[in-house]
């Protein structure tokens, strides 16, 4: 067996996980959109236009890693459901985004702190290590579920979990 041939892992049922996290971020995102009476996406196009109408074609670099990240949800959705190898790597990518955009994985997560009567500066380290916290045990499930199997493995025969 080659070595990036991937293990039929118990822990296949992390990326289901991570594949339902993406799912609900999605539902949120299009309950929260229609509470406030605005078309999911189509309402945030039309504001992204008109920021770059104002502010120029420098605002892309704002508006850019946003909407990366909002598209490549609907496809780690499906990759991580389908148990997709692919799936794994486009969340290894979206990491940093979800970083940067302060997004975690688990689209509640930040709701456990949002409440808390703290000083501001307290609430946004806490905000921000609860955030790498979950990126970081998102990426050590995700690395766990999809690692390389042993060549002598009896799991070789049966397939993969990560296939494709």
């Amino acid at each position: 067996m080659e070595p990036t041939q991937r293990k039929p892992s118990e822990h296949g049922w992390a990326l289901v996980l991570w594949g339902r996290m993406d799912a609900a971020q999605i539902l949120i995102y299009v309950a929260s959109a229609l509470r406030h009476d605005r078309t999911p996406y189509l309402h945030d196009i039309a504001g992204s236009i008109a920021v770059l109408d104002s502010h120029g074609w420098m605002a892309l670099t704002f508006l850019a890693p946003s909407w990366v990240l909002q598209a490549s949800l609907f496809a780690s959705c499906a990759l991580l459901l389908w148990r997709s190898r692919l799936g794994v790597y486009l969340a290894y990518v979206q990491i940093p985004l979800r970083l940067m955009l302060l997004m975690p994985s688990v689209p509640f997560a930040l709701m456990l702190v949002r409440h808390l009567d703290i000083a501001p500066t307290t609430l946004l380290v806490l905000s921000g290590c609860l955030l790498l916290l979950v990126e970081s045990l998102k990426l050590g499930m995700l690395r766990r579920a999809c690692r390389p199997v042993p060549p002598a493995s009896i799991n070789a025969k049966r397939g993969s979990e990560c296939g494709t």
